[in-house]
């Protein structure tokens, strides 16, 4: 082995600041991403929310009207 062959305290530190900017970029590449999925998540909770309010309506709105298609001739037999 030649002594020019092996790696310097200079070459490490150049290896080291590059590696360190590498991890820079890869952590500001997640971070961004995180941030996207946290908004599709977002979007989607809003959406979930809104058709679970929906379904919800419609199961009340059709209670009521079959109570009130139940109950009004009972009550009109019951009356008489």
């Amino acid at each position: 082995m030649q002594w020019d062959h092996l790696a310097t305290t200079d070459d490490l530190k150049v290896l080291e600041h590059g590696l360190r900017a590498d991890f820079a970029e890869l952590k500001a590449h997640v971070d961004g991403s995180l941030a996207e999925v946290r908004a599709d998540f977002a979007q989607l909770t809003a959406y979930v929310d809104s058709a679970l309010a929906k379904q919800t309506r419609l199961i009340m709105t059709t209670l009521v009207g079959f109570m009130i298609a139940t109950w009004t001739p009972m009550l009109v037999y019951l009356a008489a």
